[in-house]
């Protein structure tokens, strides 16, 4: 299987924006700023973002709580209102 450069950089860009995302997640968890609860793919990404990245435009996702990584790939999270998991009004000092 030939994976060409673009997409090698592409799928590690997920990777990377999985960890990173996931990370800041679990901390603000830590910090008694999200409610519910928080759990990450760490050292799982590749799963999430390997299956979400495979995927075809017209194809469907179920991704569970652990797979961020699909929900990175597959959404424009940018424009998504992560505000409702928050205790605070300021909703992108996670970002």
């Amino acid at each position: 299987m030939d994976i060409k450069r673009e997409d090698l950089l592409q799928l590690y860009y997920y990777l990377k924006l999985t960890r990173r995302f996931e990370d800041r997640i679990s901390s603000l968890y830590h910090q008694g700023k999200i409610l519910g609860g928080a759990w990450t793919s760490n050292g799982t990404e590749a799963v999430s973002v390997g299956y979400g990245y495979a995927l075809e435009r017209n194809d469907i996702a179920a991704p569970y709580f652990r797979d961020m990584g699909v929900f990175l790939i597959r959404w424009d999270y940018r424009k998504t209102d992560y505000g409702t998991i928050f205790r605070q009004e300021n909703r992108s000092y996670w970002w």
